[in-house]
């Protein structure tokens, strides 16, 4: 797995990069969001369209209530 820093102030935060991730990261945000129950996703439409559903199963399947909120493009 590659771990990518992005050193954003002031809060910085870690990027993780590998194939087959979505299918496991309902598993993996369990582990560090145990009592957690709604989680939500923001996107764009785009990206939405594309990986939503593999999220959504993986977040379900570890017992979390997803919710997604879309984005427009960019960033101001």
């Amino acid at each position: 797995m590659l771990r990518v820093a992005v050193a954003v102030q002031p809060r910085p935060y870690e990027v993780l990069i590998e194939s087959g991730l979505l299918a496991r990261a309902g598993a993996m945000l369990r582990e560090v969001l145990p009592p957690v129950k709604r989680v939500f996703v923001v996107s764009v439409a785009r990206v939405r369209k594309k990986w939503a559903r593999p999220l959504m199963t993986s977040l379900q399947e570890a017992g979390f209530l997803p919710h997604f909120l879309e984005m427009p493009d960019g960033e101001r």
